[in-house]
């Protein structure tokens, strides 16, 4: 069973959400603070996972900070190849939960973003508890 690392959430369902960067602190910086204010009612909880695709480590002190002040798991890797594809395979292999959700780091979501995505894969997606698995309804 999974562990609820979002304050607001009881429920055992967890959203990912990967952010691959690269030498943009200041739009980092914003996505993590609009993450913190996302609304779960209940219904899940959340971690963040953020690729660093910068060998200097551009991000690390905005993740470092903003591990300090959130009550969320927020995990931070690096991916010294620049390549986009190896910073989002970097991400998967970090993630955990049922879902994962990609974000790029200079967008900006209002707080139901995860919220309308949990719902809407919920509405197509019956889950099978003895096998683990996903069965997508027609």
């Amino acid at each position: 069973m999974l562990e609820a690392v979002n304050r607001e959430s009881s429920c055992n369902r967890h959203i990912c959400v990967c952010i691959c960067t690269y030498k943009r602190p200041n739009l980092l910086k914003r996505l993590l603070k609009a993450l913190d204010l996302q609304r779960t009612d209940g219904l899940f909880s959340y971690s963040i996972v953020v690729v660093d695709n910068d060998e200097c480590k551009s991000a690390q002190p905005v993740v470092v900070s903003f591990q300090q002040e959130t009550k969320l798991e927020v995990k931070y890797f690096v991916e010294p190849e620049q390549n986009i594809a190896l910073a989002r395979n970097k991400a998967v292999e970090n993630a955990r939960g049922d879902f994962i959700a990609f974000i790029d780091d200079d967008e900006f979501p209002d707080a139901a973003w995860l919220l309308e995505l949990y719902k809407t894969c919920g509405s197509m997606v019956r889950w099978c508890p003895w096998s683990g698995k996903a069965l997508f309804r027609s």
